[in-house]
């Protein structure tokens, strides 16, 4: 299969990074949380040669954010109205800070769910899921907050691993091998 034609004529995709938060048990696309570990994605993508841009600067804030569910054409549609570039992927992000209470801890398993959406076709390109790699242990009781701070202080080793895993399946995507 050929390779598939890349915006503005460049070897690497160009992508819009947006944040789905439907399951209850997931971090929310509005948390700062969140909002770290999507900065520092788009900046690891972009410093890795991505273009890489957050929902809300790709489509200059034109679309209601506020809503749940939201289904892969709604995130096709609004990556597809991106004025600042023509978009190839969208990276559809779920945050897990997954927890174990025990009696003189709380044990927080941070975990990092993907998909890669063709923009052009419509499709579902790949997948991935990200867990750190060890348990972080924060106070006895941590509430959600307490809980969503550790995550946050994990997000940049967090996000290089995101970004390691996006890298290949891009570069797929890229090759055609999609």
């Amino acid at each position: 299969m050929a390779a598939p034609a890349r915006a503005q004529g460049t070897e690497k995709a160009s992508i819009i990074v947006v944040g789905e938060d439907a399951d209850d048990d997931s971090v929310s696309r509005f948390s700062s949380t969140f909002q770290r570990v999507e900065d520092s994605l788009i900046r690891e993508l972009n410093a890795a040669g991505f273009s890489a841009l957050d929902e809300t600067a790709a489509s200059l804030g034109n679309f209601d954010q506020d809503h749940l569910r939201r289904a892969d054409l709604d995130l096709i549609a609004i990556a597809r109205s991106a004025t600042r570039a023509t978009i190839d992927v969208a990276v559809v992000l779920t945050i897990f800070a997954d927890v174990e209470e025990l009696r003189y801890t709380t044990r927080i398993l941070p975990r990092v769910k993907g998909r890669l959406l063709d923009v052009k076709r419509g499709r579902q390109v790949g997948s991935f899921e990200i867990r750190d790699r060890g348990a972080r242990n924060a106070p006895a009781n941590c509430p959600r907050e307490c809980i969503l701070e550790a995550v946050g202080r994990r997000s940049n080793i967090l996000v290089k691993e995101v970004k390691d895993a996006l890298s290949i399946k891009l570069a797929d995507f890229v090759a055609g091998d999609d």
